[in-house]
């Protein structure tokens, strides 16, 4: 195998610390910014992993700092993390044994997205990025989860195939919570 044409990405947190430190000294972070002080702020990066790693580190022919997401990117973050659970939650139940899947048919809605995502930002954490936001997600998703369980009868059966339910995803801005409700069952359209 020729490695020579490989692209080899190499991830650390060892500058976390300088990388957070020259975000909140010149934030917002611009092409402007970057082109002036960036190249500089990229020769200190290179002089310190390469101490840190030694003559390995000669080989590596890029550095691309990892700053905390704006206030915008963390919300379309947000939104896109909720869409991909309204996906999930949309796909039909299946009682085949060899393709089983009890949580389904749910439409997802929400009331206000724009205030949906601003609570889940609440949550939002610089040094995890995404991780955060996808964390309160989850726990969205098991909010929505229980009351699935809490709606349903003791087993999940046919008849439940044929049915969907709509949920709807309300932000409660003096509570800074967001609202899981069962709205209506229908019957499935196919």
């Amino acid at each position: 195998m020729d490695i020579s044409k490989v692209i080899w990405i190499l991830a650390t947190n060892a500058l976390d610390s300088a990388i957070m430190r020259f975000y909140e000294d010149n934030k917002p972070i611009t092409p402007q910014l970057m082109a002036k002080k960036g190249q500089e702020f990229v020769v200190r990066m290179w002089k310190t992993l390469r101490g840190a790693f030694g003559a390995a580190f000669t080989r590596i022919d890029l550095i691309v700092p990892f700053f905390p997401f704006s206030p915008d990117e963390q919300a379309v973050l947000a939104d896109l993390e909720i869409g991909e659970r309204k996906s999930q939650f949309k796909q039909p139940i299946s009682l085949d044994p060899k393709n089983r899947k009890l949580v389904g048919n749910i439409n997802l809605r929400m009331e206000k997205s724009y205030e949906v995502c601003t609570i889940v930002l609440r949550t939002y954490m610089a040094q995890e990025g995404a991780r955060s936001i996808k964390r309160e997600i989850d726990n969205l998703e098991k909010e929505i989860f229980d009351r699935y369980l809490d709606a349903s009868d003791d087993a999940i059966t046919e008849e439940d195939q044929k049915k969907e339910t709509e949920y709807i995803l309300k932000g409660d801005k003096i509570q800074s919570a967001i609202m899981v409700n069962v709205d209506k069952t229908t019957p499935k359209l196919d």
